[in-house]
């Protein structure tokens, strides 16, 4: 039980913090936190599904964006209840109930860890926009918050058109939003942008969109041999 306790306690502090970056700090925050309740739900999927132990790396990684997210801001009974919430998920996805419950080993057939980081980093994009969005929001700043996750999630379903989406069509999307922001929040959407990019483009990430075929020997095909046993 200790896996779905821990996973609860994380989402509900994931949940709360989404609330309160949408009804308190706007536009921006709407964005940062429908970018990490996202990879927060990937995550929790991650752990209670296939056991990965990644999946607790980026539940971690949610867990201290959003306590930050809390410090910064003004100080009240919403960000206070935020941060101790985080600091209670920290402290349970922290702990070595987990450890059992993770996979020691990477699995063989497993997809690599650059078409891994491009799925997530795609779906998570919205944090980058509302990063960008930090001194206003732009139309681009909600277009790409919408439409870079559904690539994201063509990507991760093994779709062709999410791999040329990624590769064409989001950085012409996050190059328009690192337009739109202001400095020093337009380089953190660039730094983004190229970096999928660059993900989008190498071998590993067409090669984790082709189906598997088995290696198995397949059927005989032919008349068969005649026996040589005299009897």
């Amino acid at each position: 039980m200790a896996p779905f306790a821990v996973c609860a306690v994380f989402l509900v502090s994931a949940l709360v913090s989404t609330a309160r970056l949408g009804l308190v700090e706007g536009g921006a925050g709407t964005l940062v936190g429908a970018g990490t309740l996202i990879l927060g739900i990937v995550a929790t999927a991650a752990i209670l599904l296939v056991h990965a132990p990644w999946g607790r790396s980026l539940a971690l990684a949610v867990t201290v964006v959003l306590l930050i997210t809390a410090v910064i801001a003004d100080w009240e009974w919403t960000s206070a209840a935020s941060g101790l919430l985080s600091l209670a998920a920290l402290g349970a996805l922290s702990g070595p109930w987990l450890t059992p419950w993770l996979r020691q080993l990477s699995p063989p057939d497993g997809v690599g860890q650059r078409p891994m980081s491009l799925a997530l980093g795609l779906v998570g994009f919205p944090v980058a926009a509302g990063v960008g969005a930090i001194d206003g929001v732009d139309a681009a700043h909600v277009i790409a918050g919408v439409i870079v996750p559904l690539i994201g999630w063509a990507y991760a379903t093994g779709r062709s058109s999410g791999l040329w989406a990624a590769r064409i069509a989001a950085p012409l999307l996050g190059t328009w939003v690192a337009a739109q922001s202001a400095l020093p929040w337009s380089v953190v959407v660039g730094a983004t942008t190229i970096t999928l990019a660059f993900l989008a483009w190498t071998p590993e990430a067409a090669r984790a969109i082709r189906p598997l075929y088995s290696t198995l020997p397949g059927p005989r095909h032919g008349r068969p041999i005649p026996s040589s046993d005299p009897t």
